[in-house]
């Protein structure tokens, strides 16, 4: 009863900040169901909560999937849905449960609760959700942990990604614990510290204005942790048409992560996949640490392609796109979790 009022009074100075983020968020997102045709009921999908996994100050659910008979040391997967979604309704839209069943690995689905955020996004742009150690990003850190005592886990192989919201807080988990992640990837979300409050996340970061330069990009993540290096690599898809998140925040990523990598920003491959530019970015040695997706004619959602070939699979709903480019596939198979 302590913690809770203790919570309480942590999370009411953010309110009115809030509202701003809440009406113009709901704006752009009603532009995007809108253009999509509807807004459809929440889906349900085979995911087993965990309720004890730490002090969890942020507040936070755990969920997870754990496919059967998977032998021990096997990667894991941290899955962040967006602003109004819940861990259920992100599982079934981006279909990560069929691929870890079919290619082996262990997932988790952290759940953000309307008593911290009325819209259900994770609060990116908090420094006391954001930063090492503090609030949403420990409680997902704790999660991991719980997830490595209660599995055979490669802890050489822990990933992250999420939309929006999630996106740009699985950039934040990619930055305050680097040691923790080989790789992330950031679905129409942004750089790390684009924001450090709500008015400043509406009004400068997600319409693409927050602008630094590489280094600077590179300085925030270098001074989120004492952490040397190596750093995780990254890949980002992002729609050409996104109302809710610009396309500048994918530029923005580029940025921070070429520049963690000490890689440079004219890419190594630069071509057409299916009719979206799709880049490759090397570091000095030659090898792949940054690559993007830039979704031709997608407003604010996951790319998907439904269907039974190897690469294909998630479902259209809200914020889910056939663009014929099933995301977390491509993400999976940079991250090497794709077996040839």
């Amino acid at each position: 009863m302590i913690r809770n009022q203790s919570f309480s009074r942590r999370k009411k100075p953010r309110v009115l900040a809030q509202v701003a983020f809440i009406l113009i968020f709901l704006t752009c997102a009603g532009h995007t169901a809108t253009a999509m045709g509807w807004w459809p009921p929440k889906p349900k999908t085979e995911l087993t909560e965990v309720t004890a996994f730490g002090s969890n100050p942020g507040n936070l659910k755990m969920y997870i999937y754990a496919p059967a008979n998977v032998p021990d040391n096997q990667p894991l997967v941290v899955v962040l849905h967006g602003c109004t979604q819940n861990a259920n309704e992100y599982a079934e839209r981006t279909q990560w449960n069929r691929l870890a069943e079919r290619f082996g690995f262990f997932l988790i689905y952290p759940e953000q609760q309307v008593v911290n955020n009325v819209l259900s996004c994770f609060n990116w742009f908090f420094p006391a959700d954001t930063s090492r150690d503090k609030g949403e990003s420990l409680s997902i850190k704790q999660m991991i942990d719980r997830m490595k005592t209660d599995h055979s886990i490669d802890t050489e192989r822990v990933y992250v990604t999420g939309l929006s919201a999630g996106g740009y807080m699985a950039a934040v988990m990619l930055a305050v614990y680097p040691e923790v992640f080989a790789g992330g990837a950031v679905m129409a979300g942004g750089p790390f510290r684009c924001a450090t409050d709500a008015i400043d996340a509406q009004y400068r970061c997600m319409k693409g204005l927050t602008n630094r330069t590489p280094a600077q990009w590179g300085d925030l993540i270098r001074s989120a942790s004492d952490h040397p290096g190596p750093f995780p690599i990254l890949t980002v898809f992002h729609g050409d048409i996104d109302p809710t998140v610009n396309d500048q925040n994918m530029t923005e990523l580029v940025e921070q992560w070429t520049n963690i990598h000490d890689a440079d920003l004219i890419p190594d491959e630069n071509n057409l996949f299916r009719g979206h530019t799709h880049r490759i970015y090397n570091d000095t040695s030659g090898r792949p640490v940054v690559e993007t997706y830039h979704i031709k004619g997608m407003l604010h959602a996951v790319s998907v392609d439904p269907g039974s070939d190897e690469d294909q699979g998630g479902t259209v709903g809200a914020y889910a796109e056939d663009r014929d480019v099933y995301s977390a596939f491509y993400a999976a198979k940079f991250w090497g979790l794709i077996n040839p």
